[in-house]
């Protein structure tokens, strides 16, 4: 995707949450890999990770990755043969025309038992609750209402797109927002006091709070 997207680097952002659910020395697609930050994550987990982007600058910067992909992801598929472990759609479907067509596509990729992870942020969060009670819908560079999202999803229809797609969720997670976003001093009070309160807020309240919502899926029987 986009090279403006970076890692997140707060242990409780969704890159942290994929990271956790891919097992180690499992195979992995990381569809959207932009520059790698997935695979940075994964550095040490003896995982064999293949890459597909249609950013070629970002895609270069991609290391530690066994193949990479030039490929716009609503153009076809890569030229792969094997079947991973885990399929990755990082930040990703959200940006797409038809995401519905791409996660059915890259099912083939799959092994059986196999399992697709994807990142879709949360329309109904708190933040844009409050813009659109001030009358205000306006889109940023990064985050919930970037100018390049053509979908926008809540937690209920995030899911009902998935069903509908063919997946399972074997597991969810809802991530807060990422503080790293507005300031460097994240890790420092009192924005640290603060993420803890949104951490908290998040597992209560995921629809209201959650920036993000990580799922992991299976294929449906």
């Amino acid at each position: 995707m986009a090279a403006r997207y970076r890692l997140k680097a707060l242990p409780w952002s969704s890159h942290h949450v994929i990271a956790r659910m891919i097992p180690a020395r499992s195979t992995v697609l990381d569809v959207g890999c932009s520059s790698g930050y997935l695979g940075t994550l994964l550095a040490g987990r003896d995982c064999r990770l293949i890459g597909v982007d249609n950013d070629r600058p970002a895609l270069k910067q991609a290391k530690g990755y066994a193949r990479t992909f030039l490929l716009d992801l609503e153009k076809g598929l890569p030229p792969l043969k094997e079947k991973v472990d885990v399929i990755v759609f990082a930040d990703v479907l959200e940006h797409l025309a038809r995401p519905d067509q791409v996660l059915k596509a890259y099912a083939r990729f799959l092994k059986p038992g196999g399992r697709v992870i994807v990142s879709i942020p949360n329309v109904a969060n708190l933040y844009v609750r409050l813009k659109l009670l001030a009358g205000q819908w306006n889109y940023e560079d990064v985050g919930i209402l970037d100018r390049t999202h053509l979908r926008f999803y809540t937690r209920a229809t995030a899911r009902d797109f998935l069903s509908a797609c063919g997946y399972e969720i074997v597991a969810e997670e809802a991530t807060p927002i990422p503080l790293e976003l507005v300031s460097a001093d994240f890790e420092e009070p009192p924005l640290s006091w603060c993420y803890a309160a949104l951490r908290t807020a998040t597992e209560a309240w995921p629809s209201l709070f959650a920036f993000q919502f990580v799922f992991s899926l299976r294929r449906s029987a």
